[in-house]
């Protein structure tokens, strides 16, 4: 995708209607570069444009669109930029774990989902998303940046999570066989620990 293009996905709609028991709209990511629409598959790859999708809405921060049967809201994706590293099957010689490392992976945290592993890497397959939660009322759950992680197994149900606060500008997980970091770009904040602060 262009510097310029933005993604927008109704990933956060189609969740909690599921988990509401309401008919939930069809997964749609789109992303617009100067008023041009391209649809995306869960990885961010160019797909055909569903048929009888058509825009209602434009705007900054969110885009509706009508499926047909109902118009749905498209959240504007932050871009995020990530590094992974998957603990191989085999070990090196003299017997010490062996890492599969990919830095460099871009995607966003409107549900946006990695792959690495898998193939030739020597490495299992996984699969990783980030989305930016707002929980409907009467939730008490704070808004949240959440981190998934998912196996070739099951790569609907996430094996582990972790999560951050909503304005956090990275977010982490290590489950030992695994391991993801991902910055939220336009979000990073210089560290306010100094040599004189430092108390490590």
């Amino acid at each position: 995708m262009s510097n310029t293009a933005v993604i927008y996905s109704n990933t956060e709609e189609v969740y909690f209607d599921a988990e509401a028991g309401k008919e939930a709209p069809p997964k749609l990511t789109i992303s617009v570069n100067s008023g041009r629409v391209t649809y995306l598959d869960d990885y961010d790859v160019p797909i055909p444009a569903p048929v009888g999708v058509s825009v209602v809405k434009m705007a900054p921060d969110i885009v509706i669109l009508n499926t047909g049967k109902r118009t749905t809201e498209l959240r504007r994706g932050n871009p995020i930029k990530c590094w992974a590293s998957v603990r191989k099957n085999k070990t090196k010689p003299g017997g010490k774990d062996d890492w599969h490392f990919v830095g460099e992976l871009k995607s966003h945290d409107q549900g946006g989902r990695i792959r690495v592993g898998g193939g030739e890497s020597g490495a299992p397959a996984a699969m990783f998303r980030m989305r930016t939660v707002y929980w409907p009322q009467p939730s008490t759950s704070r808004p949240s940046k959440v981190l998934y992680i998912h196996t070739a197994e099951d790569p609907e149900r996430a094996v582990s999570y972790s999560w951050a606060n909503i304005d956090a500008s990275r977010v982490g997980v290590n489950l030992r066989w695994i391991q993801v970091s991902c910055t939220i770009e336009g979000a990073e904040r210089e560290s306010q620990i100094t040599k004189d602060t430092f108390r490590g």
